[in-house]
Protein backbone atom coordinates (compact mmCIF):
# COMPACT_ATOMS: atom_id res chain seq x y z
CA UNK A 1 0.00 0.00 0.00
CA UNK A 2 2.83 2.38 0.86
CA UNK A 3 4.54 1.60 -2.44
CA UNK A 4 1.40 2.53 -4.38
CA UNK A 5 1.02 5.80 -2.51
CA UNK A 6 4.70 6.60 -3.09
CA UNK A 7 4.38 5.77 -6.79
CA UNK A 8 1.29 7.97 -7.13
CA UNK A 9 3.05 10.82 -5.32
CA UNK A 10 6.10 10.60 -7.56
CA UNK A 11 4.00 10.52 -10.73
CA UNK A 12 1.87 13.46 -9.62
CA UNK A 13 4.96 15.54 -8.81
CA UNK A 14 6.47 14.68 -12.20
CA UNK A 15 3.31 15.61 -14.07
CA UNK A 16 2.98 18.88 -12.22
CA UNK A 17 6.49 20.06 -13.03
CA UNK A 18 6.24 19.69 -16.82
CA UNK A 19 6.23 22.98 -18.67
CA UNK A 20 3.39 23.33 -21.14
CA UNK A 21 4.20 23.69 -24.83
CA UNK A 22 3.90 27.24 -26.05
CA UNK A 23 3.12 28.08 -29.64
CA UNK A 24 4.79 30.89 -31.52
CA UNK A 25 1.70 32.48 -33.00
CA UNK A 26 3.54 34.77 -35.43
CA UNK A 27 5.65 32.02 -36.99
CA UNK A 28 2.62 29.72 -37.18
CA UNK A 29 0.63 32.42 -38.95
CA UNK A 30 3.49 33.10 -41.38
CA UNK A 31 3.87 29.41 -42.20
CA UNK A 32 0.13 28.95 -42.77
CA UNK A 33 -0.02 32.08 -44.95
CA UNK A 34 2.90 30.87 -47.06
CA UNK A 35 1.32 27.42 -47.53
CA UNK A 36 -2.03 28.97 -48.46
CA UNK A 37 -0.40 31.27 -51.00
CA UNK A 38 1.52 28.38 -52.60
CA UNK A 39 -1.68 26.31 -52.69
CA UNK A 40 -3.59 29.20 -54.29
CA UNK A 41 -0.95 29.66 -57.01
CA UNK A 42 -0.91 25.92 -57.76
CA UNK A 43 -4.72 25.73 -57.78
CA UNK A 44 -5.07 28.71 -60.11
CA UNK A 45 -2.40 27.33 -62.46
CA UNK A 46 -4.14 23.97 -62.66
CA UNK A 47 -7.55 25.61 -63.05
CA UNK A 48 -6.22 27.72 -65.94
CA UNK A 49 -4.65 24.67 -67.59
CA UNK A 50 -7.91 22.71 -67.25
CA UNK A 51 -9.83 25.63 -68.77
CA UNK A 52 -7.49 25.82 -71.75
CA UNK A 53 -7.84 22.10 -72.43
CA UNK A 54 -11.63 22.19 -72.30
CA UNK A 55 -11.90 25.38 -74.37
CA UNK A 56 -13.46 27.40 -71.57
CA UNK A 57 -12.79 31.09 -71.24
CA UNK A 58 -10.78 31.83 -68.10
CA UNK A 59 -12.01 34.82 -66.14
Amino acid sequence: MVRWLLAIAIVSVGVGTETPARADVDSDRAAMTERLQRWTVAFNARDAADSEQSGEIAL
